[in-house]
């Protein structure tokens, strides 16, 4: 511990709160506590927030964003039961640091405390630590797909490595953690026209030899076998009672143009200004209009280009009222 940290603690049950509150001054911090959404917000602006996520009728969430809204931005963890795909996509939209699920241990709320605080999302890389729980595989599917898009990785290329992290995430979930709740760390990063993911746990670990045969089982049976089919390269290290990491890589294909001369963009999602005013010029000339080749979904977007103010989706003001 570097420094001595301002900790608001919140919980609506008037016996957890002493000992959280001891745990965390016995380590230097400086501890307030409250009951109630009402009574937090009358205290001052923390480092760290510590709130179940149930307060009283209240949400944890409320205070978060009320917190938010006075310019605060406490590093957050949330106490609570099993969270919800609702509460882990809230979570994530207000930057919480860690949920911790009941029951804990004392040390696992001081790391979480103590954790330095750092962007989940760096320029160039993805880095981002979920609870083992059911909502995480699609959590951590969503976020890499995102990842992903923002590198420039077409949706077929984005399928791939959305549902390798989908695969790897479930298997630590049902085979890290059998009888436990733990983290599971996923990482990506482009390196050398490469986008790399890596999922990793601290359960259970297992035999190698196991994990050589699930990779090589059939597909339909193995989750392992799913992602190493989908991923161009993977690679997986673990040992008995050291947790398992696994490295998947994806190539990144990005060619627009082929070799008739015609624009592929079956493998885009949008279009740039230039790029609309390219297409929507060619498209109404019979010598260009097969000129570029569009998915479905942009194929649309220029039906609607081209039909305008022509026809309104809704009616409203004149361009000139």
């Amino acid at each position: 511990m570097s420094r001595a940290l301002k900790i608001l603690v919140v919980d609506a049950e008037d016996a957890v709160l002493p000992a959280v509150a001891a745990v965390l001054r016995r380590r230097g911090h400086v501890v307030e506590t409250a009951t109630s959404v009402d009574q937090a917000l009358a205290t001052n602006a923390p480092d760290v927030l510590v709130s179940a996520l149930s307060i009283a009728g209240r949400s944890g969430f409320d205070l978060l964003a009320a917190l938010q809204d006075r310019g605060a931005r406490p590093q957050t963890v949330f106490v609570t039961g099993e969270p919800s795909l609702d509460d882990c996509r809230r979570a994530l939209q207000l930057g919480v640091a860690e949920f911790l699920v009941t029951p804990f241990r004392l040390e696992e709320l001081v790391r979480a405390v103590e954790l330095p605080p750092r962007a989940a999302q760096r320029a160039n890389g993805f880095e981002r630590a979920y609870l083992s729980t059911p909502a995480c595989v699609e959590l951590a599917a969503r976020d890499i797909a995102a990842f992903a898009l923002r590198c420039g990785f077409t949706p077929t290329s984005r399928a791939r490595i959305a549902s390798v992290a989908a695969e790897l995430v479930d298997n630590a979930r049902r085979h890290a953690y059998v009888h436990a709740r733990g983290k599971v760390r996923v990482e990506a990063a482009i390196e050398e026209r490469e986008l790399v993911l890596r999922v990793r746990d601290e359960g259970l670990g297992f035999d190698p030899s196991v994990a050589e045969r699930a990779r090589n089982a059939a597909p339909a049976q193995q989750g392992l076998a799913r992602a190493a089919a989908l991923a161009d390269d993977l690679h997986v290290e673990t040992s008995s009672g050291a947790g398992t990491r696994v490295t998947a890589r994806f190539a990144s294909h990005r060619v627009d143009f082929d070799e008739e001369g015609v624009v592929d963009l079956s493998e885009h999602d949008f279009f740039t200004p230039d790029l609309a005013r390219r297409v929507l010029h060619a498209v109404k000339k019979e010598e260009t209009a097969a000129l570029f080749r569009l998915s479905p979904a942009l194929a649309v977007s220029v039906g609607r280009m081209l039909a305008g103010a022509s026809m309104p989706m809704f009616p409203g003001p004149s361009a000139h009222g």
